[in-house]
């Protein structure tokens, strides 16, 4: 009997440190926004998931495996609705994926649990050491900066601040005077990612602390001083701030005000898309709708983002998720799994910490029970193997199909300097309906064709354009067929129907010049640009003041 039960501890801090170093992996390569290591990363957690249930033989069900099942089949729903695209499909892979992270996280019993966040909380410290290092220019390694913001490993600031804070939550909840002391280290990273957001959470987390610390009188001395220490740290920071970075607050200011715009945008989306717009496709879809000047491939709110994806239903079984799981650790007193799991949800309001999937894994750590019971509905222990059985088939499925998506996707980027090296392109029509449809994919094959033997194909590439790139590529094949003024038309349409897109009006400006300015075609543009100029001033866009006027030709 002592042998199974020193067989099942070591089989649960194997699976602990499986989920852990797959969350380092993900951190490492960017938090996971980029697909490839997570397919790598949930496909041998997912294997090392079967392989505990044949060890242990211990089956039960998972809350979140459960609810991000349904989750990405609202995903993939979605997409079916609003046209299939290899974009969307790529994403709904992920989706799957984060199955696999919450099968394995729900076998961790409390031990398992606590020694897989330790081993998380020592990596953190060292990616703070990384990163303050990086700040003083030591190493200069431009990815990991934002102007002169850490952004460390994520290659973006605020994600990177969010990262940060959980990991100086977690030093600080360990209550050992060695991590308490360490938890210095993550905050002063937080600082120099200077993340208004991520800094103003931990604030108030490090309010809630001081106040519960203080009633308590059982702490040391050296504790004491210790807990003094990081809360003077905390109120200095908020000082130095406030004083010093005064450019920054005010900027930040600015990108709250955005981002507020940017949700109310994609409501208005919700309303004719109740079921969501596909998978990630946020990005190819806001220059159409958007009432300010910004650019933004993701809604920097993760509820909007996930309510856009996978529509009101996928919203409302996330929200589910997390609201139980958040009432069952405050009842069960489990206040580190509440703090951080909180820190993350709040945080997510204004930033898209979810589409980097090391951050979601982390929230369902966080939130996904040391055991969980459906209360109303008997499962059998046969039935809930064949549920999670099932659930590890498919998660494997999505792994190789998302790597055979991805990879396709990376055979497409490379298409147009192949062309260059005499490569003939396909024409759009020859590839498969998931990939003639989506707007990046077309981007790339038209700016193939444009300066290839097939240029007419691309001048008379008849089916809607999608995206302002489509419109200047299409708009140069057109002139390489000598129809400069069809060229211009089609590209100031499309200026029409994207009038906040400020990037794409300096391309058509430089596009035109570059076929040469006539009068005709410099009134085409002037009056797009015009159009332009009068909408900054009104509605949304005249809640900010970083709305710029576009030059006339």
């Amino acid at each position: 009997m002592l042998k199974t039960q020193n067989n099942n501890q070591l089989v649960q801090k194997i699976a602990g440190i499986i989920v852990a170093l797959s969350i380092t992996a993900l951190v490492i390569d960017r938090g996971g926004y980029y697909p490839l290591v997570t397919y790598i990363c949930a496909a041998v957690v997912i294997v090392a998931f079967i392989a505990f249930s044949i060890i242990t033989k211990k089956f039960q069900l998972s809350l979140g495996a459960i609810i991000l099942s349904f989750m990405s089949i609202f995903y993939l729903i979605s997409s079916l609705i609003n046209g299939l695209t290899l974009t969307s499909l790529i994403y709904v892979c992920i989706m799957f994926c984060l199955v696999a992270f919450a099968l394995l996280i729900s076998v961790l019993d409390e031990d398992a649990k606590v020694f897989t966040v330790k081993i998380l909380t020592i990596i953190g410290i060292i990616s703070a050491v990384f990163g303050i290092i990086l700040m003083t220019g030591l190493i200069p390694i431009k990815e990991f900066f934002e102007g002169n913001r850490l952004a460390f490993t994520f290659e973006y600031s605020n994600a990177a601040g969010i990262w940060f804070a959980i990991v100086a939550a977690m030093c600080w909840m360990t209550e050992n005077f060695k991590f308490r002391l360490a938890s210095l280290l993550p905050l002063i990273a937080l600082l120099l990612t200077q993340s208004m957001g991520a800094i103003l959470v931990t604030l108030v987390v490090a309010i809630y602390f001081a106040v519960v610390w203080f009633k308590d009188e059982e702490h040391s001395k050296q504790m004491n001083i210790l807990a003094i220490i990081a809360l003077c740290l905390c109120v200095i920071a908020g000082i130095v701030l406030c004083v010093v970075l005064n450019e920054r607050i005010a900027q930040a200011s600015q990108t709250f005000i955005e981002r507020i715009i940017q949700v109310l945008d994609s409501f208005g989306l919700l309303l004719t898309h109740p079921f969501g717009i596909g998978a990630n496709m946020w990005q190819y879809t806001y220059p159409y709708i958007q009432t300010a000047q910004y650019t933004a491939a993701n809604v920097h709110c993760s509820y909007a983002q996930i309510l856009l994806d996978g529509g009101i239903i996928a919203f409302l079984l996330f929200v589910v998720y997390c609201v139980y799981s958040l009432v069952l650790a405050w009842k069960s007193k489990n206040i580190f799994c509440f703090v951080c799991a909180s820190m993350i949800l709040l945080h997510s309001l204004v930033d898209f910490d979810l589409n980097f999937t090391a951050i979601f894994v982390l929230l369902i750590l966080f939130l996904e029970p040391i055991e969980f019971s459906a209360p109303k509905f008997k499962i059998s222990g046969k039935a809930i193997k064949c549920i999670n059985y099932a659930m590890s088939v498919v998660v494997l499925i999505a792994c190789v199909l998302g790597i055979f998506f991805y990879t396709q996707q990376l055979d497409s980027e490379n298409i147009y300097d192949r062309v260059e090296q005499g490569e003939v392109p396909k024409s759009i029509s020859e590839l498969p309906p998931y990939m003639s449809r989506d707007p990046y994919i077309k981007n790339l094959y038209i700016s193939a064709l444009s300066v290839s033997d097939k240029k007419e194909e691309a001048a008379y590439y008849d089916e809607q354009i999608s995206a302002a790139n489509q419109a200047l590529f299409k708009g140069l094949a057109l002139a390489k067929c000598d129809k400069k003024s069809e060229a211009v038309r089609v590209v100031t349409d499309e200026l029409m129907r994207q009038p906040y897109n400020l990037q794409f009006y300096k391309d058509a400006a430089n596009f035109i010049n570059s076929i040469g300015v006539s009068l005709s075609r410099k009134a085409q543009y002037n009056k797009a640009a015009k159009y332009a100029n009068s909408l900054i001033h009104e509605g949304r866009a005249a809640w900010l003041n970083n709305q710029k006027e576009i030059e006339l030709l």
